[in-house]
C-alpha cells in the first residue's frame, strides 16, 4: 500500500470515527436514560455544563478531522484561512471565502448554539440540527462506500472502534486543564476562564463514562475499568487515571479479539465521497476583501527587526524547512515575490569575517518544523557554534539559503544588532550567552552528541547508538527515535552498516528534512525535535540524528517503545510511567 493510500485510509478512519463519536454524544435521550438508571440523575439540567463541554469538544474533533483529512474530501484552503489558524481568531472576521473557512464557520455556528443553550430542551434541539447537518452526511456512507478491513469486525463495529480512538485522543487527553478537543479548536472563543470549565467536570466525566461503556459493550470488552470514572473531579486526573488503563485494558484486549491496534485504520473507502452531498458545508457567499497580492504582502512584511519578543529558536534544518514552506505558499499564490529572510550580522565576526543569524516571520501553522508557532522563526548561530558544536548546521543553512536565493525564491535583507542588545536577546531566549561575546576567547572542545564523542559513537551499537545503512522507512525510524527518547537519549547514525563500516548517504539535506518532518508529525505524542550533524568519514557522508531524553513518555502511533541494549522493545505505558516517575 502506498503512503497516499495509507493516509487516505487513516483520514477515513479519523473522519468516520469523529462523526460516530459526535453522533453518540448527541444521543441525548439515551444518555439521560443511562444517567437515571445508573446514577439517579433524572434531569439533564443537573449536568448541563459538563454535557455542553463534552458535545462541543466532540464537535471540534469532527471539525479538526474534516480540515486535517487527506483524500476522502478535497477541501480548498487559502492563505488568509491558514494564517488565522492557531491565533485564536474569530472565524467570522476572517476575510476568506475558501471552503475550509466556510466549513469552519459552520462548525463555529453550531458550537455557538451549543454553548449558549441554557436549558436541556434547547440543547437537545440544537444537537439534533448538528447531527443532521454535520454527522449524517458521513455516517450514511456506511456500509455502501466504506467497509471494515478485519473480518472479525463488521462495519459498525469498525466505526465504533474508530470513535473510541477519537474519544481517546480528543476527550480523554487533557491539555492545559481542558479536553484536547477544546484545546485544538482554532476558533472557539466562547470559554471565558478555568472556573467555567471546572463547573462542568461532573457532567463531563458522566458523559465520558457513558461513552466508554457503550463502546465496550459493542466491542465486547470488559467495562469494569470505568466504574469510578464519574468520580474524577479534576481535568488532569482524567488523563492520568485513564490513559494507561485504556491502552492496557480496553484497546489491548480489543486488539487481541479483533486484530486492530491503536493507530491502525480499520475502515476503507471504496469510492470517493460525492462532494455534492456535502456542498452545504462549504457554501459561503463571502467575497475576500483583499486580493492574493495583498495577502502575500501581509505574509512578507513585518515590523522593525528589533521586535524579536515572539520568536522561536530552531536548528538550521528546521529553519530552512520553514523558509521552503513559505516559498511553497508563495508559489501557490502564483506570484514572483520572493520570501524575505532577515540576516542579522553579529557584533563579533568569526575568523572568516562572518557571523550571522537568520529570521523569518512565521504566520502559518503547518509549515514544516514550525509546530504551529507564530511570530519569528530564527536560526541563531551564536547559541550553538562557539563550543565547537553546530558548525555544519551553520554552513548547511548558508548553503541552502544561497541556493534558494539563486533560484529567486528568497531575498536576504541584512541588518545589524548592537552588542548589548544582542546579548540581552540571547539571555532572554537561551538563558545564557556565548562565552565568546563575554570573554572574547574561543572554547574549543570535541563535539559530543547525546554525550558521546564521534569515536565513541563509531565504536559500535549500544543502548545509546543505533546504526542504519540507509533510511529504514518512517515506521522503523519512528520507533528508533521514540525508543531513544524514552530511555536515555542517543543517536541514530544513518550511513553506517551494522558492523560499523561506513556506507555513506548521498542527499543528507533531504534526509534531514524527512526525519525532522517525521519526528514533529502527528505520529508522535509529544513531538520530538532531533538535532542533526553531517560528518565526512572515509570520503563518505554520514548523518547523526541526535535525540534527547524526554521528561515524559513519548508514543509513536499510540505505541510506546524503549531501548533495551541494542534492541527496540515495545513497552506498556505503565512501565514507562514508572521510569519517568509519573
Amino acid at each position: 500500500m502506498s503512503e497516499d493510500e495509507l493516509e487516505r485510509d487513516n483520514s477515513v478512519t479519523r473522519l468516520i470515527g469523529s462523526a460516530k463519536l459526535l453522533q453518540e454524544v448527541c444521543n441525548f435521550d439515551d444518555l439521560l436514560t443511562w444517567c437515571e438508571e445508573n446514577h439517579n440523575i433524572r434531569e439533564m439540567d443537573d449536568i448541563l455544563e459538563g454535557y455542553r463541554i463534552l458535545s462541543r469538544s466532540s464537535l471540534h474533533a469532527l471539525g479538526y478531522s474534516y480540515l486535517m483529512q487527506s483524500g476522502p474530501v478535497e477541501i480548498e484552503k487559502d492563505y488568509l484561512f491558514l494564517k488565522s489558524l492557531r491565533e485564536l481568531a474569530d472565524i467570522d472576521k476572517v476575510q476568506s471565502g475558501c471552503e475550509a473557512a466556510a466549513l469552519s464557520r459552520k462548525i463555529n455556528q453550531h458550537n455557538r448554539q451549543l454553548a449558549l443553550a441554557t436549558t436541556s430542551d434547547e440543547l437537545r434541539d440544537r444537537l439534533v440540527r448538528t447531527t443532521e447537518e454535520l454527522v449524517q452526511p458521513l455516517t450514511q456512507r456506511l456500509p455502501d462506500e466504506i467497509h471494515a478491513v478485519p473480518d472479525t469486525l463488521n462495519v459498525n463495529q469498525a466505526a465504533t472502534w474508530a470513535a473510541a480512538e477519537q474519544c481517546f485522543t480528543f476527550l480523554v487527553d487533557q491539555r492545559e486543564n481542558m479536553p484536547w478537543g477544546l484545546y485544538v479548536s482554532d476558533f472557539d472563543i466562547l470559554l471565558s476562564d478555568q472556573s467555567e470549565l471546572d463547573a462542568g467536570i461532573q457532567g463531563y466525566t458522566l458523559g465520558l463514562e457513558y461513552l466508554w461503556r457503550l463502546f465496550a459493550d459493542r466491542l465486547q470488552i470488559d467495562a469494569s475499568i470505568f466504574d469510578d470514572l464519574h468520580q474524577i473531579d479534576e481535568w488532569k486526573k482524567i488523563d492520568e487515571r485513564l490513559y494507561g488503563k485504556l491502552q492496557q485494558q480496553f484497546f489491548q484486549p480489543s486488539s487481541e479479539k479483533h486484530g486492530v491496534e491503536l493507530g491502525d485504520s480499520p475502515l476503507r473507502l471504496t469510492e470517493p465521497f460525492p462532494k455534492e452531498e456535502l456542498a452545504h458545508l462549504f457554501a459561503d457567499d463571502r467575497v475576500p476583501v483583499i486580493g492574493k497580492e495583498e495577502q502575500l504582502k501581509q505574509l512578507l512584511l513585518w515590523e522593525h527587526a528589533e521586535r524579536l519578543d515572539g520568536h522561536s529558536l530552531d536548528k538550521g534544518a528546521f529553519f530552512v524547512s520553514i523558509v521552503e514552506g513559505i516559498a511553497r505558499i508563495r508559489q501557490q499564490l502564483d506570484t514572483h515575490e520572493p520570501v524575505f529572510v532577515r540576516r542579522f550580522v553579529h557584533p563579533d565576526p568569526d575568523v572568516d569575517g562572518k557571523n550571522f543569524s537568520y529570521a523569518v516571520r512565521l504566520d502559518h501553522p503547518h509549515l514544516l518544523g514550525s509546530n504551529g508557532m507564530r511570530g519569528w522563526a530564527t536560526f541563531v548561530r551564536l547559541g550553538t557554534d562557539y563550543s565547537g558544536y553546530g558548525t555544519s548546521q551553520y554552513k548547511r543553512t548558508e548553503r541552502w539559503l544561497e541556493s534558494l536565493s539563486s533560484d529567486d525564491l528568497v531575498e536576504i535583507e541584512e541588518m545589524r544588532i548592537g552588542e548589548e542588545q544582542f546579548k540581552n536577546l540571547l539571555r532572554k531566549n537561551h538563558g545564557a550567552i556565548s562565552p565568546d561575546i563575554e570573554t572574547d576567547s574561543r572554547i574549543a572542545r570535541e563535539p559530543r552528541y547525546a554525550g558521546l564523542t564521534v569515536e565513541e559513537i563509531l565504536a559500535g551499537e549500544s543502548e545509546k547508538v543505533e546504526f542504519k545503512r540507509e533510511f529504514p522507512g518512517s515506521d522503523k525510524m519512528g520507533k528508533e527515535i521514540a525508543a531513544l527518547a524514552n530511555t536515555a537519549g542517543g543517536v541514530v547514525v544513518i550511513g553506517v552498516n551494522d558492523d560499523g563500516s561506513i556506507y555513506g548517504v548521498d542527499d543528507t539535506e533531504s534526509l534531514q528534512l524527512r526525519v525532522a518532518n517525521l519526528a514533529t508529525s502527528e505520529k508522535f505524542r509529544p513531538p520530538i525535535y532531533p538535532n542533526f550533524e553531517v560528518l565526512e568519514i572515509s570520503d563518505e557522508s554520514i548523518l547523526i540524528v541526535e535525540v534527547e531524553e524526554l521528561d515524559r513518555p513519548c508514543a509513536v502511533d499510540y505505541r510506546y517503545y524503549a531501548r533495551v541494549g541494542t534492541s527496540v522493545e515495545k513497552q506498556l505505558f505503565e512501565e514507562l510511567k514508572q521510569r519517568f516517575g509519573r
